[in-house]
């Protein structure tokens, strides 16, 4: 179900959102806008494969890691587009979205592919 919420929004212009959001905090390396996001997904897949976030100190780890991750490859630019997300609840997403890391304009990294 990807059609309007009550609210009048899709389940991907909010996923789409989300994805916006944390680009931006790990781009500029601030994670306040970042922590909050962690209410709606608290057992994110990271480079090390999934981890549960229990703590604030969990979330800002992560944070880091991720960060520290794509500032070593030289990441300058980095677009995350959300491919197809449904609501599942009330306060539910589910959402599948795309990555592309570029290094002055060069992809840093091929496009995954399943």
């Amino acid at each position: 179900m990807n059609g309007p919420h009550s609210k009048g929004v899709t389940a991907t212009q909010v996923a789409q959102a989300i994805l916006d959001t944390t680009v931006a905090a790990l781009m500029s390396g601030k994670p306040e806008s970042f922590v909050p996001l962690f209410v709606l997904s608290p057992e994110p897949e990271t480079f090390e494969g999934r981890r549960l976030i229990t703590t604030e100190a969990d979330v800002r780890a992560v944070f880091v890691a991720v960060a520290d991750h794509l500032r070593n490859l030289g990441v300058t630019d980095f677009v995350r587009t959300c491919l197809h997300a449904d609501f599942k609840g009330p306060d539910r997403i589910e959402a599948m979205h795309g990555r592309v890391w570029s290094r002055a304009g060069s992809r840093c990294r091929p496009p995954i592919r399943f």
